[in-house]
């Protein structure tokens, strides 16, 4: 008896032959598991973009991609309804010590020409643990901006079968 199980990306095929065989099951199997990914980064700034006061009342976005040289890109930059200038990082997941420090390195390029106030504001669904000592050491804010708030307002909630994320297949 031989089974054979193919993949079809990278393409490979599996052969296992048995000399005997001692027990034969068979079941009946369906696919009920689902999967909601609500919104990528990319579509989060979108929704931030259309509803400002998913950061704050008075938050007014002003560029986003703003290119910061060897310290990357800002996802959004706005003003508040103070005047100060306002930079939003961006998470889909928990954000943690990396986004902090990111946002942090993009507030001391901007800061060197700035002659305003500066305020930095992460837009997550959460912190992760631990994180939260660190924002506030390094004066930063926390906003909570989930996924699927995100998804509500731009009209974009699929949900899939877990299989239409599988591409191997067996035979």
């Amino acid at each position: 008896m031989k089974i054979i199980a193919t993949r079809y990306e990278p393409r490979e095929t599996l052969t296992l032959h048995f000399d005997r065989v001692l027990s034969v099951d068979s079941y009946d199997l369906s696919d009920k598991g689902q999967f909601n990914l609500y919104v990528s980064e990319e579509q989060m700034k979108n929704a931030i973009l259309a509803r400002p006061e998913l950061i704050e009342p008075g938050f007014h976005p002003l560029v986003t991609e703003k290119n910061l040289g060897e310290s990357g890109f800002t996802d959004i930059m706005g003003e508040d309804s103070k005047g100060n200038l306002v930079v939003v990082e961006i998470k889909r997941t928990p954000a943690g010590k990396e986004s902090t420090m990111q946002l942090n390195r993009y507030l001391t390029t901007i800061r060197k020409d700035l002659g305003r106030g500066l305020r930095g504001i992460i837009a997550a669904p959460e912190m992760r643990k631990g994180t939260q000592g660190l924002l506030a050491s390094m004066n930063l804010e926390f906003r909570s901006v989930s996924p699927q708030r995100c998804a509500e307002i731009l009209g974009q909630r699929r949900t899939r079968k877990i299989s239409e994320f599988i591409k191997d297949r067996t035979t």
